[in-house]
C-alpha cells in the first residue's frame, strides 16, 4: 500500500492547524490604548524658624562692634523667606538699631556700639518672614560692661591768702571750660563714662607745708550733695551724675587761728565711682 498521499495530507493538515493557530493568538492581542486624567494637590504654606546661636563679644564694651550668628530653615524650602529683620535694643527697651540681614541658612550681622552705649543688658531680636507672611522671631540678650570716666575743667585751685580765723571759698558751676586754675575756672566734673556716676574726694598736706592745714580744714559740695570736710580718707558723694551729666564743685578752705604763716600746697583727689 502507498502511504505517500496519506503522509502528504497529514503534513497539510497540521500546517493548516499552526497557521490557523497564529491567526487566532494574534486575534487574542488586545490593540493599545491611552487616556489623561489630571491631578492635583495643595502644598501649606508653614512657618520658618530663625535661631540666635551667638552673640560676640559678651560682655561687650563701649566703641566695638558686636557680630550676631544665627541659623534659619524654611520646611518649604529657604527660597520661600523673603525677609530677616533684626532690631537691637538698649536695657531700657528702647531701639538703638535696626536693618536687615542676608537670607541665608547661616548669617551673620554686624553693629557698632557708639563710645556712650549703655551699661547693662541688651537685647538683639531677629525675625524671619516668608514669602506667605508667616514668620518668627528669636531674641537673646548681652552685657554692655560698666565703664567709669570723667573729666574737670581746672587743674588747680587756689584759695589766695587767708587771714587765720578767716575761710575762702571756690565756687564751681555746671559749665565745662577750658582747662586751667580755680578761679577764674568754676569747677566742672562731667560724667564720661556709660553709667550713674558718684563722686569721692579726699586732700592731703603737702610734705613742706609749715603745718597740716587742709587735712580737716577743706569742705566740699558736689552737685548738691554737702558739705563734707575732707581727710586723706576718702568721702563719698552720692551725686548721681548720670552720663553725659555735669555737677558743680564747691570747695572751702577755713584757716584756724594760730595757723603759722607761709606758703602750703596740697593734693586734692577726685575720684569717680559707679551711682
Amino acid at each position: 500500500m502507498d502511504t505517500k498521499p496519506f503522509r502528504k495530507s497529514v503534513s497539510r493538515k497540521i500546517i493548516a492547524l499552526l497557521l490557523a493557530g497564529i491567526v487566532a493568538m494574534a486575534i487574542a492581542v488586545p490593540m493599545a490604548m491611552s487616556d489623561d486624567v489630571g491631578t492635583s494637590a495643595t502644598v501649606n504654606n508653614l512657618a520658618p524658624d530663625v535661631a540666635i546661636t551667638t552673640i560676640s563679644p559678651d560682655p561687650a564694651t563701649p566703641s566695638c562692634t558686636v557680630t550676631v550668628s544665627g541659623t534659619l530653615s524654611d520646611p518649604n524650602g529657604i527660597d520661600d523667606v523673603s525677609t530677616l529683620t533684626y532690631v537691637v535694643k538698649k536695657p531700657d527697651s528702647t531701639t538703638y538699631t535696626s536693618g536687615s540681614a542676608t537670607v541665608a541658612a547661616s548669617w551673620s550681622f554686624d553693629f557698632d556700639l557708639g563710645s556712650d552705649a549703655d551699661a547693662g543688658t541688651w537685647t538683639v531680636e531677629v525675625t524671619a518672614t516668608d514669602a506667605g507672611s508667616l514668620s518668627d522671631t528669636d531674641s537673646k540678650t548681652f552685657n554692655v560692661s560698666e565703664v567709669i570716666a570723667f573729666s574737670i575743667d581746672f587743674n588747680e585751685t587756689n584759695y589766695g591768702s587767708i587771714a587765720p580765723g578767716s575761710a575762702s571759698t571756690v565756687s564751681g558751676d555746671t559749665t565745662m571750660e577750658t582747662v586751667g586754675p580755680a578761679p577764674p575756672v568754676k569747677p566742672t566734673i562731667k560724667n564720661e563714662g556709660n553709667t550713674v556716676m558718684d563722686v569721692q574726694m579726699s586732700i592731703t598736706d603737702g610734705a613742706s607745708n609749715p603745718e597740716p592745714l587742709f587735712e580737716g580744714n577743706t569742705a566740699a559740695t558736689v552737685g548738691s550733695v554737702g558739705p563734707q570736710t575732707l581727710t586723706s580718707t576718702a568721702s563719698t558723694f552720692d551725686v548721681n551724675i548720670a552720663k553725659g551729666d555735669t555737677a558743680k564743685i564747691d570747695t572751702t578752705l577755713s584757716v584756724p587761728t594760730g595757723t603759722l604763716p607761709g606758703d602750703y600746697a596740697g593734693t586734692l583727689t577726685i575720684t569717680a565711682v559707679s551711682g
